[in-house]
């Protein structure tokens, strides 16, 4: 991967929420939410905005992770992090038929749940 851009935080934008699914859940001082949508993502993009947020949270990120419906790949993509530390790779090619979709896990501390979902939307490719 390409060494990630920091990024200003005012990529973060409205949030239709239409198509998608953020399901929040209280864990101890800590909580976590799980984000799912079959719209695919933009590779640049996503990897811009969890940069951006790994600068501003990075401290309250504990632990990130999920897999990645890319436009610009017929493979299945892993994403996952710890603290301020992510990667990514290519897994698996979806295999004729199956769904495609993105789900994603981010546990922390306080996060702002609104502020990441609100972020993901224009990391979706548009409708063609």
């Amino acid at each position: 991967m390409a060494a990630l851009p920091r990024l200003p935080v005012t990529i973060l934008r409205g949030f239709s929420g239409s198509g998608h699914t953020a399901l929040p859940k209280r864990i101890g001082t800590a909580g976590a939410f799980v984000f799912r949508s079959e719209r695919p993502l933009d590779g640049s993009q996503f990897e811009a905005l969890v940069a951006a947020m790994v600068q501003v949270y990075g401290q309250d990120l504990l632990r990130y992770k999920g897999v990645l419906h890319l436009a610009d790949t017929p493979n299945r993509v892993v994403f996952q992090g710890v603290d301020m530390v992510m990667g990514a790779e290519i897994g698996r090619p979806c295999a004729q038929g199956e769904r495609r979709e993105s789900a994603l896990v981010f546990i922390g501390r306080k996060l702002p749940q609104d502020v990441f979902l609100q972020g993901l939307e224009p990391c979706f490719v548009a409708a063609q």
